[in-house]
């Protein structure tokens, strides 16, 4: 079974580079444009496939854009919100809200958004 994070990998990889919970920075600063997905919280509800499994999770996740210009921040968040939408198995939903702010340390832009990935197959 596909992790959250396999699933937003194989989603937006090709958008720009993914990585799960941090930005690498082992060998320096990271490049940029770069995506990170952060897993918030799992909720784990009833289904036709019984429960208790990870891989039946409902999860949200907060997705980072970070790029040097505003204009490049929106450009990518567009194609990772497109891209998400697209998915049907499993369904991944927006939530409301979401922020963008200018990180000074790194010297790029941010734009966060979350979503809820629905792997579970409702009653």
């Amino acid at each position: 079974m596909s992790t959250p994070h396999d699933i937003l990998r194989t989603a937006l990889n090709s958008i720009a580079p993914y990585y799960p919970g941090k930005f690498p920075q082992e060998s320096g600063a990271p490049t940029w444009p770069a995506i990170r997905g952060t897993i918030v919280s799992r909720q784990n509800d009833p289904d036709q496939c019984g429960g208790g499994l990870l891989t039946s999770d409902t999860v949200r996740v907060q997705i980072d854009v970070c790029a040097v210009t505003y204009t490049a921040v929106e450009g990518i968040m567009s194609s990772v919100v497109t891209a998400l939408d697209a998915l049907t198995n499993p369904q991944v939903l927006r939530e409301p809200g979401g922020f963008d702010a200018w990180d000074a340390e790194a010297k790029v832009h941010r734009m966060s958004a979350d979503f809820l990935i629905l792997q579970s197959t409702p009653i």
